[in-house]
């Protein structure tokens, strides 16, 4: 099976601090060993690559700065199709894997399931290149469509009762 895989590091007090995040964790797709950095400052860092707004962003963390590292891996079917507006919407790896698990595991089941991702992916490309144009439309997309659909599904999941997990 294909797929990726992306970190979750979870960060100390202080590393948010000094960073400049609010959450006390970031998504990465990858982290190595900081040489340069660790011979200069004695202690061992990290280099991590995040993705924000569609851009690769370094940082530099300090080992004793993450309390802890989780190791996600996101399965995508062979010729899977991108999720156009909440990529646009510069959409974060936690909830693309939301919506990507919703479309594998609950869309592809039903015949309106299908339908409706024919249709998605048939006219939401122009849909996303509108929203990508747009700081102001970026915004309003994620924060009153991608992010409560995102927390109904995670929701929706959660359900210990729920047959399509």
């Amino acid at each position: 099976m294909s797929g990726y895989t992306y970190y979750i590091l979870h960060l100390t007090k202080d590393a948010q601090e000094r960073l400049g995040f609010a959450e006390d964790s970031v998504s990465v797709w990858d982290y190595s060993n900081d040489e340069d950095a660790t011979k200069l400052d004695g202690r061992l860092w990290y280099r991590a690559r995040m993705a924000i707004s569609n851009k690769a962003v370094y940082l530099q963390i300090r080992h004793d700065e993450i309390q802890a590292v989780e190791t996600i891996f996101v399965p995508t079917q062979p010729n899977s199709s991108s999720c156009f507006i909440a990529t646009a919407c510069s959409a974060n790896l936690d909830e693309l894997s939301t919506l990507y698990h919703f479309r594998d595991r609950f869309l592809m089941n039903f015949s309106l399931g299908k339908k409706f991702i024919e249709f998605y992916y048939k006219f939401s490309p122009p849909t996303a290149n509108l929203i990508r144009g747009s700081t102001i439309l970026k915004w309003l997309t994620r924060l009153f469509f991608i992010k409560p659909i995102v927390s109904i599904l995670n929701w929706f999941f959660s359900s210990k009762s729920n047959k399509y997990l």
